[in-house]
């Protein structure tokens, strides 16, 4: 088993508050620029799935049994 590590003496210049506050504060700058590179990349996935399911379908449709 591995021993607990002591943080005890560590202190750090922000808390999480601070942290969650720059967050907000970077995506209410760049928020609509994030969600367009976003929305992108889901219109890329979506795109290829529909791709892969007709390709499915057609090879399906195509086979004899």
């Amino acid at each position: 088993m591995a021993a607990a590590i002591d943080l005890s003496g560590v202190k750090l210049p922000f808390t999480v508050g601070d942290g969650l506050n720059a967050g907000t504060q970077v995506m209410g700058i760049f928020g609509d620029w994030t969600l367009l590179g976003v929305g992108f990349a889901l219109a890329i996935l979506i795109i290829g799935v529909i791709f892969w399911v007709v390709k499915k379908s057609k090879s399906a449709a195509n086979t004899k049994s």
